[in-house]
Formats: C-alpha cells, sequence, structure tokens
C-alpha cells in the first residue's frame, strides 16, 4: 500500500474484514446503463459490481450534500439565478472547508485535521494519481 490514506479501514492491502458486499441470490437479467450494450451476456456478479457503485456513489455524494443543500437547491430542474449562486457559494465554502471523514459507525461526518483543507487534499490527490499515471506509463 503505497499511500494507505486512500484505504483508512485497511490495515493491509489484502485486509478486507471492513469491507461488506452483499451479493444479493437469483440472476438478473442484463440491465441496459447509459453507455452499456445489452447485445452481450454479462454474469449476474459483474452487473451487481457495476450497479452497486454506481449506488455507493450516489449515496456518499446524498449523504454529504443533505447537510449542505436546501431542498430548493437540492432540486435538479431549479436553474433560477439565486439557486445557482447557491449553489456555488456551498460549492466555494465546501472547498475552502476543512476536512472530514464519514465515521462507518455514526454515519457522521467527523474533522480529521483543522489546518488542512479540502482544496489541499484535492491538490494532493491529483498528484498522486498523477505521478501513479507517470509511473504506469514507464512500465
Amino acid at each position: 500500500m503505497k499511500h494507505p490514506e486512500l484505504y483508512p479501514m485497511m490495515e493491509r492491502a489484502d485486509d478486507c474484514s471492513n469491507i461488506l458486499l452483499s451479493l444479493g441470490v437469483g440472476v438478473q437479467p442484463p440491465v441496459a446503463e447509459p453507455g452499456w450494450s445489452v447485445d452481450t451476456y454479462q454474469p449476474p456478479l459483474i452487473i451487481t459490481l457495476i450497479v452497486s457503485s454506481k449506488l455507493a456513489t450516489q449515496n456518499a455524494i446524498t449523504f454529504v450534500f443533505r447537510h449542505m443543500l436546501t431542498p430548493d437547491m437540492d432540486q435538479p430542474d431549479n436553474a433560477t439565478e439565486e439557486n445557482l449562486t447557491n449553489l456555488v457559494k456551498c460549492a466555494e465554502d465546501m472547498i475552502h472547508g476543512n476536512i472530514k471523514r464519514l465515521n462507518p459507525v455514526t454515519f457522521k461526518l467527523e474533522p480529521i485535521d483543522d489546518t488542512i483543507t479540502y482544496k489541499q487534499e484535492l491538490i494532493r490527490f491529483a498528484k498522486i494519481l498523477s505521478d501513479e499515471r507517470k509511473n504506469r506509463l514507464t512500465l
């Protein structure tokens, strides 16, 4: 684990003891997702993993933003000037705010470090990704 901070719930790279995956039961016919073809058969496990990843991302985003957005701001079709201004302010407040981590036990956002902002963390994470890409291209 070159960057253990990317895997806070794991003590080792092969430690999956804190990962819960529900595979469900039965067989599901292929699902047409945007950009995916149903002409080729995909095993149910592959479909489950694809859909699970998408839902996990949506849940994380919903959880974080429900503490920041008013019901009016959360409406996808609310393109009023006032709402767009509020969304920009919300994003600016968040990017300049101190980083927090979701506690997997309490499901609350908890401060990690009062001196590091999301902007600093995004820059650091982008550098990690960039360095990793450069390393892979040299192989």
